[in-house]
């Protein structure tokens, strides 16, 4: 069996919903190619639906680095990442959120 797992703001609450996956209810669909009689499906695509996109953007950064410093100053903790790729779809239907890092590095 395959669960559906739903998350939706309600005020300032967020709400997480567990339940059975119906393919017919959801716009994710099961990636058919990958499936066998016996097998559970191994991916999902988003169907694209005729549904007006209200705000849409992508953020590209080459590179990034960000020092956590405390009173004395002295660096504690060192991040960073390149190719970093951030994307935010809002339409009536849904929201997507998307966080691609090709390369992380931490040190402390």
């Amino acid at each position: 069996m395959i669960t559906s797992i739903d998350v939706a703001a309600d005020g300032p609450t967020v709400v997480v919903k567990l339940a059975p996956y119906e393919e017919s209810h959801s716009i994710y669909k099961s990636n058919e190619s990958l499936r066998s009689e016996n097998a559970a499906p191994d991916g999902f695509n988003v169907v694209d639906t005729d549904v007006e996109t209200t705000l849409s953007f992508q953020v590209l950064l080459e590179g990034i680095g960000i020092s956590l410093i405390d009173k004395v100053p002295q660096e504690m903790l060192y991040f960073s990442c390149k190719n970093m790729e951030f994307s935010y779809r809002d339409s009536k239907l849904n929201q997507t959120i998307g966080l691609k890092l090709h390369w992380l590095q931490v040190r402390s």
